[in-house]
Order: structure tokens, then sequence, then C-alpha cells
């Protein structure tokens, strides 16, 4: 019987195959996607998600470092009315190079700018390249059944209606609306922040000044934030109240007829994908159920980052199960970090106790420096 299966390969579940595999235990993984998906849901990549890849392979974190522009190039934050006139203001995040170089004292990576749409390619290669990792594209699942030191998965495949994979553990990486967790009946507590709609498309923008990372836009006709990637590609989002407005119900249409107002006119741009998601400041009741364990971003739903985007009160909750256990992030409260914490019998938030630090600049810096 094998040891572990892992329902969905996002960032969460091959980071997690892979460091099974690195400790010598098998794991099948079902994803319900036969190919990677296209839109990229996030694009930050913290030191501490690097540092775990190169423990799971050198040569696997060689090859996503490989993905990350300078960081030179990724480093200008701006504020704008209009992306062709002059920027109301903008902030370089390498302009402090005492703060720079205390940041590269905690870790040989920096925070990296890599598309997930670039990122998992790579982790899915790494899979099927793994003997000790069954990875299965275009499975879905469908219940879980715990029966003592058995834990059933029922799955279906592109040539099979209902197949049974049995193991001693059941790991729930498969994202927001995460059907395992579903199955298990754990809800999710918490406030909806915001509905969001976004475009990812190409153009030529910027020309020979410094593109930003992140440009803010605030018009009376448009307000969002433009996101640049690699090859001149972009994601642009913006909020929106009801599902029946145009950016939800009609969204390929209305990027359409948007893009060309906040772009500017006559810039040629070719819309590669289009898609909506809901912030929400929510966290799981629990995060297990006997042997099946939720990891990953169905613990806390809302963010798009593959590996945590960690603001001044944001800091990565790090749990690991018996050879390794669980990935998985959460906001902390003001003036709380969590450690890294080895979980014994955790079964929720409240059986993790933060440490708390008061809201100075060295606590932030001893916030971030865990991460």
């Amino acid at each position: 019987m094998p040891e572990i299966t892992i329902v969905g390969a996002g960032a969460t579940g091959c980071t997690l195959a892979l460091l099974l595999a690195r400790y010598g235990i098998a794991s099948t993984v079902i994803e319900r996607r036969s190919s990677s998906l296209n839109h990229p849901a996030a694009h930050v990549i913290n030191a501490r998600s690097q540092e775990i890849w190169r423990r799971a392979s050198p040569k696997l974190a060689a090859q996503i470092a490989g993905l990350a522009p300078p960081s030179e190039e990724v480093s200008i934050i701006r504020w704008s009315t209009d992306l062709r006139g002059t920027p109301l203001g903008e902030i370089d995040l390498l302009s402090d190079s005492e703060q720079l170089d205390r940041i590269q004292g905690h870790s040989p990576f920096l925070i990296s700018h890599i598309g997930q749409h670039l990122l998992m390619p790579i982790l899915w290669d790494a899979l099927e390249q793994e003997p000790l990792i069954d990875f299965r594209r275009g499975w879905s699942f469908q219940d879980v059944i715990v029966d003592g030191p058995r834990v059933t998965v029922h799955a279906s495949g592109p040539q099979v209606s209902d197949t049974e994979i049995v193991s001693r553990y059941v790991i729930g990486a498969d994202g927001a609306n995460s059907r395992v967790r579903d199955a298990l009946g754990i809800q999710m507590r918490g406030p909806v922040l915001a509905n969001m709609g976004s475009v990812f498309f190409h153009a030529e923008l910027f020309g020979d000044t410094s593109r930003p990372l992140l440009t803010w836009i605030y018009s009376p006709s448009f307000c969002g934030v433009l996101i640049a990637h690699a090859n001149n590609d972009y994601v642009l989002m913006s909020p929106y109240l009801s599902k029946r407005q145009d950016i939800a119900a009609n969204s390929r249409s209305y990027w359409a007829r948007v893009l060309p107002q906040v772009i500017g006119e006559g810039v040629a741009f070719n819309i590669h994908s289009t898609g909506t998601w809901t912030m929400t400041s929510q966290t799981a009741e629990n995060f297990a159920v006997d042997n099946v364990i939720l990891a990953g971003v169905m613990q806390r739903t809302g963010s798009r980052t593959p590996a945590g985007s960690v603001s001044t009160v944001a800091c990565k909750t790090h749990t690991t199960l018996p050879g390794s256990w669980l990935v998985s992030w959460r906001d902390a409260p003001p003036r709380r970090c969590w450690q890294p914490t080895r979980v014994s019998g955790a079964r929720s938030w409240s059986d993790l106790q933060p440490r708390v630090w008061p809201t100075t600049s060295a606590s932030t810096r001893r916030c971030r420096a865990l991460v």
C-alpha cells in the first residue's frame, strides 16, 4: 500500500511529492487538468520556497531560478492615472542598498518574479521524471473514505469512470475550491474581500523606459493593477461587484473593449486568456480529519501566490508530517508572525501558537527573515 496520495498538482502538491521522493517515500499524485494552466494565478516566489525546492532537487531549483529575470528589471512599483502620462510616483525596491544587503544575508535567494504559467510545466516535468511519483493527469477526485489505517480515494480518469486509490495518508492540495475539503465537510471561515477579473495578454508597452513590475492605475474610467510578466506578457486586474457585469459574464469581449482604453488606442495586443477569482480572508476550521490532510491555498482562500507573497504583517506557516507532512501558508494577524512549526497532533490553526513581536521595523525584518 503506498504511503501518500496527493490530490492536486499545483505548486504545493508538486513540491510535497518531490520532497517525499527525496526521503524515499512513494506517492500518487492525481490532477484534474491534463495540461498546466496558462493563465498566471501568481507571480511572486519567496526565497524560502526556492530553498525548499533546492532541498528537493538542486537541479530543479536551478531550473526555476533560471526563469526569474534580474532583480533590477522587476524592482519598480509605479502609480499612475494613465500609462502614457507622467506617473503619480514610484518606488524602487532595490534603492536601499543596506536593506538589500540585510535581505541577502538571510538566504542565497531573493524573492523572485516567475509567473505560475512558467513554473508549473517545470514542476510537472519533475514529477514525470521521478520514479517514486505516479503522476496521473486528467484524473478527477470523487470522494475519500477513511477505514482505520487505510484511506481510499475514488477518482475517475481519462479511460476509467471509478478507480480506488488506497494509501496511508491523503493530502488535499487541490486549491481554493477544494473538493477534498468539501468531502470532509470542513467549512471556511472569514469574509469575502473582493471579486477580481483579469486578462492575460501580450503587448509592447513602455518603450525604452523602465518597465515596472506593478503599475497601479487610478482613473475615472478604470481602476486596477498591471503586472509585468516575461516576454512582454502582462496581467491586468480590476475589481467588480456583480457576476452580471461584463467583466465576469462576458470577460473576453469586456477586456477587448477596455484594454485599448488602458494601454492606449492603436497599441497592438493579443489576449491569451481571461478569468475571475474571489479574494477572501478565510481559513479552514480544520486542516486534518484522521489521515486526510489539507495543504496549500485551500487552507486560506484568496491568495493567488504559489508559495506565498509576504507583506510586512504576513508570514507563512510551514508545517511538516513524518518525513514531509504539509506545506500550508497563512497570513498572520497584525503584530503576529508564525514561525516554522513541527506539528504533533495539531488539527486546526488554534493548535498552532504564534509568537508575538511588537510592530516595529526590527520585528518586520525578523518576520521576513523567517520566510
